[in-house]
């Protein structure tokens, strides 16, 4: 029996039907191999993606990358008026996480309001506070001697790593420095709040 073989001048553009191709496996895909001939790319797994290997090499379905997502948030507010008159490191607002991998990273928004330093040296210091130990700290929100200091809102953050899957609780705190005057926290009822970010690092 006669071959007759078909060229590819003889083969015109868009002619090849779904029908007329080989069989393959579902969810594959078509690829070139570093040899330039067509290969199967293998079926991936329920929401995998198409991850490049670079020139040479199929690309192959992979795992979507995580890092950096949002995984939980907390907050806590409060407006309670706080008055201090020692140098006694005192908790302003506190609220607790469990992150959900040793290898997430917490980021923490602290956003005291409504501090006021009168008498002594008007100086007070913030700071972050997890588990009881000190993470990130504020010093010398200061306007000089015999001076009073009225801060509206200030700003105390930091992106931290735990590696812990443990209820976590973190702390904003003040200090009256030298103990002399008052410091006051949420002066006329201002607003100091904390947001706890748990972020994937994986």
């Amino acid at each position: 029996m006669a071959i007759t073989r078909i060229t590819t001048s003889a083969v015109t553009d868009d002619s090849v039907t779904l029908a007329k191709m080989a069989p393959g496996t579902d969810g594959n895909l078509i690829t070139y191999d570093a040899s330039g001939n067509p290969a199967a790319v293998a079926t991936g797994s329920a929401g995998q993606v198409l991850t490049s290997a670079g020139a040479g090499a199929p690309p192959t379905f992979a795992a979507a990358g995580a890092s950096g997502r949002v995984l939980q948030v907390v907050y806590a507010e409060t407006s309670t008026e706080i008055n201090l008159g020692t140098s006694t490191w005192t908790d302003v607002l506190s609220a607790n996480i469990t992150p959900s991998a040793t290898s997430s990273k917490i980021l923490v928004l602290g956003a005291p309001g409504g501090l006021n330093k009168s008498g002594g040296d008007t100086q007070l210091n913030l700071r972050i506070t997890r588990d009881g130990s000190e993470i990130a700290e504020t010093k010398g929100l200061n306007t000089g001697s015999g001076a009073q200091l009225f801060v509206p809102g200030t700003a105390l953050n930091k992106l931290h790593e735990p590696n812990s899957t443990s209820s976590l609780t973190f702390k904003i705190q003040v200090q009256n420095r030298d103990g002399n005057g008052t410091v006051t926290v949420c002066q006329n009822n201002a607003d100091t709040s904390m947001t706890l970010l748990e972020i994937d690092g994986s």
